[in-house]
């Protein structure tokens, strides 16, 4: 009998192609009010079917009778007659996982539309949590519900809420409680060791989704202190729900300290850092230990399917054996750390008062000195302070025989400085922090992999004051915390940020990675080099600009952010970017001012697909947004398969350039929110047909249906002078249609 699990590289990444579609928990209890089921124990499905015929199987031969196939019509299920997709999640419901059935078929065996179809009967193994996500699992216990995770926040008012019940009008609430059981079951049954609890709150209340926002990523935006930021960044990675420790006040330096005291202060504290590390990895013995550096030495972007897949797995799994409470103290005193030596900081100011008298050269082992000339320079020692000057830095590859993690500290005080990753680390955590902090000057920096603010297994961060700076990066770069915290912070300039994908803001399984941009008018490119995966001639990968991803079947996603303060900002993101969930991972763009351009493709700006959550807010500012490239699909505020996708514009005079399945839209049981607070604005779609964007659901029929359909709500208020280029729409009025998509003007 063939297994019910696919394990196609190319199926499995791609979310249209991926014929393991639904694999959920059905709660007898929560679906009382539609079916009293005689099963004690909840089974699973693996099947998509539409009208009961089956979509997207593995199984594409005819011939293959002990398996079923693409196309074959469900007659009956142990006998048991099927009329409907819901008597189908009726029986299923029934079985316990593990368990075999007999599923009668109705097949057409051969190409021509005269022949007469085949009855058949093909057995059916039931799949259970255990086995869809056997991957998943590790020591965590305890997993919070929805409801339990921000309690205060159960009875305020949800102004989404109440337009979707006007929309629904003699409909009432029923949709969207039968929607919310949906998730709720689905939800609830995930219990993999990084599943992040935040995303579990949001696919559970997602007119909450902007409350959220306010209350836990805008503080990033506005933070001054870096120890601040570190403690808001590790309430999104959330280990295991391990809370930062509060650390002992660190009695302050005395004003006349020299510069060879503060070097020696500093050793001290990253040796302390890197001892707690060393705590933290004390359940994994050596052998493990050196699995582990190789793995994290060749964390790559990886999806089931690839020959490497079990390896890579295998390592995920170490990472599950660390001692949290030593790794959160790692993070904490890191935190504290960079608090120190960013500018304004306890030592960064030493430095600086001393630059005249500071001794250059190497001082120890551990730190080196730059002097105040142009240096070009070999990053190899664990702390770098350089004087001043316009230098070139390099970190080269380190040595295979190099088995240990390594902290890494580099402080430049000033210059238009050059930074080039061979391999080596810049601004790239691996089991250990590393934090590089540029006080001033126009700088370029140039990543390659795993650089610009990376973490795995720790805290990477570059700190960067003032300028008019330039990052180029390939994967994981620019703000990519797996395991960590990942943050490329920049405070001031024009700055511009390109990167292949992978990368600008993404959260990885425990991970939370961020760029977070004071001021500026600031370019931000992620796509480009990685062809679609779809094979969408002349379209790109991105999974860039504020995206959580998780690594489907294997571990659950981060939160990614990407924040922009204030400034005339330009987006450009490939197919998955721009505000972009995956896997039980939370993307999210926030820009707060200024006048912006918004370019994406495939999912994007304010999209999610596969159990995730994915969001944009603009505050403020006459904004463009644009998805018209030849892939468009899936858009601004849409999401599929039990995903809930959210854009929200406050206010301007804005212009949304969508094709189809956008502003406002949801499939496979998602939710699509779409809402412009104010402003004269322009739509334009150009899908055709009335009803293909502005509110618009597709199918439900993953798992059967899943005992729910979809909400799609396109919400515009704050003027009555909108111009709608689109099917069906106007100014002050509002519709209905599908299961159910709903779109006001008012």
């Amino acid at each position: 009998m063939k297994p019910i699990l696919v394990r196609s590289f190319r199926n499995y990444r791609i979310p249209l192609l991926f014929c393991l579609t639904a694999t959920w928990f059905f709660n007898t209890q929560a679906v009382k009010a539609q079916e009293t089921l005689r099963s004690s124990e909840p089974s699973y499905l693996a099947m998509a079917c539409h009208d009961l015929v089956l979509q997207q199987w593995k199984n594409t031969d005819k011939s293959n009778v002990n398996d079923l196939c693409t196309g074959d019509r469900l007659l009956a299920w142990d006998g048991n007659k099927l009329s409907s997709d819901l008597d189908l999640v009726r029986f299923w419901q029934s079985k316990n996982a593990g368990s075999t059935s007999m599923i009668t078929v109705e097949r057409e065996m051969a190409s021509s539309a005269e022949a007469q179809p085949e009855v058949l009967k093909v057995p059916f193994t039931h799949q259970g949590a255990s086995t869809v996500y056997a991957d998943m699992g590790g020591p965590r216990t305890q997993f919070r519900k929805a409801a339990e995770i921000h309690p205060a926040w159960e009875t305020i008012d949800l102004p989404l809420r109440d337009a979707a019940l006007f929309g629904l009008g003699d409909a009432g609430d029923a949709p969207l409680i039968a929607l919310h059981a949906a998730f709720a079951r689905f939800t609830d049954s995930v219990t993999g060791h990084y599943r992040n609890d935040e995303c579990v709150y949001l696919m559970n209340r997602p007119f909450q989704a902007e409350v959220w926002a306010r209350k836990f990523i805008e503080p990033l935006a506005v933070a001054e202190d870096a120890a601040a930021i570190t403690q808001l960044a590790w309430r999104m990675a959330e280990p295991q729900g391990q809370p930062l420790p509060s650390l002992p006040a660190i009695p302050a330096l005395e004003a006349d300290t020299s510069f060879e005291q503060a070097i020696i202060h500093l050793e001290g504290r990253l040796q302390q850092i890197d001892e707690t590390m060393s705590r933290a990895l004390t359940p994994l013995d050596e052998q493990e230990r050196q699995q582990l550096v190789q793995w994290c030495r060749n964390f790559r972007p990886l999806w089931k399917g690839d020959a490497r897949w079990d390896s890579f797995v295998a390592g995920l799994q170490l990472t599950k054996k660390m001692d949290v409470q030593s790794f959160a103290l790692c993070i904490a005193l890191s935190g504290r750390l960079l608090r120190d030596i960013a500018p304004g900081g306890e030592i960064h100011e030493i430095l600086k008062a001393n630059v005249s008298s500071a001794p250059t050269g190497t001082q120890s082992p551990f730190t080196c000195v730059l002097d105040a000339g142009d240096n070009q320079h070999s990053v190899e020692t664990d702390i770098v302070i350089d004087l001043g000057g316009n230098d070139v830095y390099s970190f080269p590859p380190r040595a295979n025989t190099d088995t240990r993690f390594r902290s890494q500290i580099l402080i430049d005080l000033d210059g238009d400085d050059i930074y080039i990753n061979r391999g080596g680390g810049l601004a790239s955590a691996i089991g250990s922090t590393s934090l590089l902090v540029d006080s001033a000057g126009d700088d370029q920096y140039t990543g390659e992999n795993n650089s610009l603010g990376f973490a795995l297994l720790g805290m990477g961060v570059l700190w960067d004051a003032t300028g008019q700076d330039t990052y180029q990066g390939n994967v994981f770069t620019q703000g990519a915390g797996a395991c960590g915290i990942g943050l490329l912070v920049d405070r001031a300039g024009n700055d511009r940020y390109d990167a292949v994908a992978y990368a600008q803001g993404i959260g990885l399984p425990a991970g939370f990675g961020a760029i977070l941009d004071r001021s500026g008018d600031d370019v931000y490119c992620g796509t480009g080099g990685i062809a679609s995966s779809y094979g969408d001639e002349g379209e790109y990968e991105g999974w860039c600009q504020g995206c959580g991803w998780g690594f489907r079947g294997a571990a659950c996603g981060g939160i990614g952010l990407l924040s922009d303060n204030q400034g005339r900002d330009f987006y450009r993101a490939g197919q998955f970017g721009l505000g972009c969930g995956y896997f039980y991972g939370v993307g999210l763009v926030h820009d707060r001012q200024g006048d912006d351009v918004f370019e994406c493709s495939r999912y994007g700006l304010g999209t999610a697909a596969h159990y995730a959550v994915g969001m944009v807010f603009d505050d403020q500012g006459d904004d463009q947004y644009s998805a018209q490239r030849r892939s468009a699909v899936a858009e601004m505020g849409s999401g599929w398969d039990l995903a809930v996708a959210v854009l929200i514009d406050g206010s301007g005079n804005d212009v949304y350039l969508a094709k189809t399945y956008a502003l406002g839209g949801a499939a496979q049981n998602a939710w699509g929110i779409f809402h412009d607070k104010a402003g004269r604005d322009v739509y334009r779609s150009a899908g055709g047909a009335a009803g293909e964007a502005l509110g618009y659901v597709g199918g439900a029929t993953y798992g059967g249906g899943r005992l729910a359909g979809n909400l799609a709500l396109f919400l515009d208020e704050g003027h009555e002078d909108d111009t709608y280029l689109a099917p069906g729409r106007t100014n002050q009025n509002h519709g209905k249609s599908g299961e159910i998509a709903i779109w006001i003007d008012r």
